[in-house]
């Protein structure tokens, strides 16, 4: 279709707040001025205007590496819009049957709530001629197919718009990197995505068809077949169910049974419950017998360590009061005699001459304590009145006397008459001699004692010879009279209340077993002696009932504890027909549940079976799809690749001038890849030989190519395609153009004053119309304004 811009009036739109553009030419229209002033923008605002979107915008959202967050701002929105005005593009279109106006717009607050680029939406307007009223057309691909021919969105990028991003790149490539953009060259990135996403899903189902799966299924249904063959109970012959254990619920007791993994052998195995129960019940006799021993063993507690206080002290027990009082005697009397030793005087002095009144209840009658009260009143008065010397002389002679009575009584038990003085260490060559030299002393102390104090020493002898010494006599008899004993008062005194309490019960446990423990008891005070306890064991052994000890197995007990809770009432109760019937009625219910189980079986196995089927059905038919997906592609790649190897052998020529004196490049495809080849024979791509500018002029050589072929309409943009090219392949891109593409309307953009200069020229002298679009100058107009 024969179409022609017009006029373009742009608002709001990257760079430009407002601008008005008069195309006035139908062949060549040269949009120039230095990078940055908006000569790519016009481009933008075509393909936003045909298409809807600017697709390199939308491609650099989403490919940056953080993607763009939403902070309230679009970024093909002109800074300074203002709120509730619009970003529009507004074009006016000759057409060979009139003149068309078509618009896009959308308000600034609409795409600044947007997130991404590619979620805007510009609605679309049309108007005729004569009308001032904007028309909004919902449908705008209908409308535009119309206006542009169909799959314009598909064309506008392959045919009529050479971006200034297609360069050299797409064919530097390697791999699958460069058959993605042999891809885009073709259009076809949609489909091979199709292909990859199709490829994905049948990898995704081959996961449910391997070998593996194949395994499972048939161990499954070898497993199913095996259930099937065993057999089942006759069922003329069906047991009802009755309660084994009334007392306590058990899951093999119950009428339906839940057999999960494991449970029937746990229960009728060898070492099953059952089983178990069923060994307890035959040797029940034997059980309780040793239940009923251990019990005896247990209540009178059949140790030595417990039996021997036990026959020790359990004929005593109630003796206990009056040791306690004897011990405390016996311990006052060996008090006194210890203090005694000290004499007279300090135990006057360290008020300990008084005995304890257990002591004093010993005295005979002539002993009258009354009377002794009064002598030891008279001795502190003399005492008082007595010098030092007199004192230490008494205590001394005291002393002396009770250490000679001392070293006497030591020499007796050792049956002993040594020689040595105790005090000084001199030999006196025997025994008489020491006991002279001792008496030689006493005498000599008396005389001095006499010259010392008479009155003092009188009262002090007086007393001792009446009283303390008596005194003495009594706790030495009170001693002997418990030495044999007192250990063992002592002993039993120090039992507790526990102790005393425990060996009480253990005496009346004995009892009611009818065990007389008279004569088992020790009769002796003597803590020395052993206490035969075996005696007492086998007196108590003859309680026993007999026992096999082979036929008790150690977990007798457990079973007994966890089926009957020791209770042996429920054991005796209990028969080994019973038992036998809950086996058998475990085994009837085990045979049934097997065919829940076969069935439970065979409905995963037509589950799994129907996923593996479909599966394979599934894979069939999207390999056959991936096939005919890939065969249309590389067909229509091939197809397009031959329309054009005419047009671009010879239109590469025309741009590659300087290369094999001019010889156009062969395209070679299998519609599975794409090569250029400068000889039909060549093994080599051209890539690796051209340079930049040659490689640049081959891209355009390949779009144009498809322009001239496959065009639905006269449009034709070229972003500045001469900045990589040499003057000899401008100069061949310039005669291609004005010869081959005449009746086209062309936008070209360059940076640069003379080449724009000689494209107006060149269009000129083959008398073809120019305009000349410099966006420098409209920025500084707008500037002004």
């Amino acid at each position: 279709m024969n179409i022609k811009l017009k006029k373009l009036i742009i608002k709001n739109f990257k760079v430009f707040p407002f601008v008005e553009l008069e195309i006035t030419t139908n062949n060549l229209a040269l949009l120039d001025g230095p990078n940055g002033f908006g000569k790519t923008t016009f481009y933008d605002a075509l393909e936003l205007l045909f298409l809807g979107k600017v697709t390199r915008y939308i491609d650099l959202d989403s490919n940056v590496s953080n993607q763009r967050k939403h902070i309230g701002c679009f970024p093909l929105l002109y800074d300074g819009t203002k709120s509730g005005d619009s970003l529009s593009i507004e074009a006016e279109i000759e057409l060979g049957h009139g003149v068309k106006y078509i618009k896009r717009c959308a308000t600034k607050e609409t795409l600044e709530s947007t997130k991404r680029i590619a979620d805007a939406k510009f609605h679309f307007y049309v108007k005729e001629l004569e009308s001032d009223k904007w028309e909004k057309i919902s449908d705008d691909e209908t409308y535009l197919s119309k206006l542009l021919g169909s799959n314009y969105k598909k064309n506008y990028g392959l045919f009529h718009y050479i971006e200034q991003e297609e360069n050299t790149l797409m064919l530097k490539s390697k791999g699958e990197s460069k058959q993605q953009k042999i891809d885009h060259l073709f259009d076809v990135e949609d489909y091979r995505k199709k292909i990859e996403k199709l490829t994905k899903i049948r990898t995704s189902i081959a996961k449910l068809k391997t070998p593996v799966k194949k395994s499972t299924l048939d161990t499954l249904f070898a497993e199913i077949d095996a259930l099937k063959k065993e057999s089942l109970p006759d069922s003329s012959n069906l047991i009802p169910h009755t309660r084994l254990i009334e007392t306590k619920n058990f899951p093999w007791d119950r009428e339906t049974v839940d057999f999960s993994t494991g449970t029937y052998a746990q229960w009728t195995s060898e070492t099953g419950i059952l089983t178990r129960l069923k060994y307890l019940k035959e040797n029940s006799d034997n059980f309780l017998n040793n239940r009923y021993n251990e019990n005896i063993k247990k209540r009178l507690a059949l140790q030595p360590k417990v039996l021997i206080p036990l026959l020790r002290f359990g004929n005593r027990i109630n003796n206990i009061a009056q040791y306690k009082i004897e011990v405390d005697l016996c311990e006052d009397a060996k008090q006194y005699v210890e203090n005694s030793k000290a004499g007279l005087v300090k135990l006057v002095n360290n008020k300990q001459i008084f005995p304890q009144e257990s002591i004093r209840d010993k005295f005979p009658e002539h002993l009258k304590f009354e009377e002794f009260e009064s002598q030891i009143e008279e001795l502190i008065t003399l005492l008082k009145s007595s010098d030092q010397l007199s004192q230490h002389l008494s205590q001394l002679k005291s002393s002396r006397a009770q250490y000679l009575e001392d070293h006497d009584t030591y020499q007796k038990q050792l049956d002993s008459k040594a020689s040595e003085c105790p005090t000084c260490g001199h030999d006196w060559l025997s025994h008489e001699q020491l006991l002279a030299q001792f008496k030689m002393q006493a005498q000599a102390l008396a005389s001095i004692l006499k010259a010392s104090d008479s009155s003092l020493q009188i009262k002090v002898q007086d007393i001792e010879t009446k009283y303390l010494s008596p005194i003495i006599s009594i706790c030495i008899d009170i001693i002997n009279a418990e030495k044999s004993k007192i250990d063992y008062k002592t002993k039993i005194c120090e039992l507790d209340d526990k102790q005393i309490n425990h060996l009480n019960r253990l005496k009346k446990t004995f009892d009611e077993y009818q065990i007389d423990l008279s004569s088992y008891y020790l009769p002796s005070f003597d803590l020395s002696i052993d206490i035969p306890t075996e005696l007492l064991i086998d007196k108590v052994k003859t309680l026993y009932k007999p026992v096999i000890y082979d036929n008790l197995s150690t977990d007798l007990d457990d079973v007994f504890t966890e089926v009957f809770e020791n209770n042996e009432n429920k054991l005796l109760k209990l028969t080994i027909a019973t038992i036998d019937l809950k086996i058998k009625y475990l085994q009837q219910q085990y045979a049934e549940s097997k065919l829940q189980d076969i069935k439970d079986k065979e409905k995963i196995y037509e589950q799994e079976k129907n996923k593996f089927d479909n599966a394979v059905k599934i894979n069939t038919h999207l390999g056959n799809l991936i096939s005919l997906y890939t065969d249309n592609v590389n067909d229509y790649i091939e197809s397009i690749s031959k329309g054009i190897e005419i047009l671009f052998h010879i239109y590469s020529g025309r741009l590659l001038q300087n290369f094999h004196n001019g010889l156009g490049i062969f395209i070679e495809s299998d519609g599975k890849s794409i090569s250029f080849k400068d000889t039909p024979t060549a093994e080599h791509d051209v890539i690796f030989t051209m340079s930049s500018g040659q490689l640049s002029s081959l891209v355009i050589a390949f779009t144009m190519a498809l322009n001239h072929k496959y065009a639905k309409h006269s449009l034709l943009l070229i972003d500045d395609p001469v900045q990589t090219m040499d003057e000899i392949n401008v100069a061949g891109f310039i005669d291609l153009l004005r010869h081959e593409f005449k009746d086209r309307q062309i936008f070209i953009s360059t940076h640069e004053d003379h080449t724009s200069s000689y494209f107006r020229y060149k269009f000129g002298k083959a008398d073809l119309e120019t305009q000349r679009i410099n966006f420098k100058d409209i920025q500084r107009s707008m500037n002004v304004t």
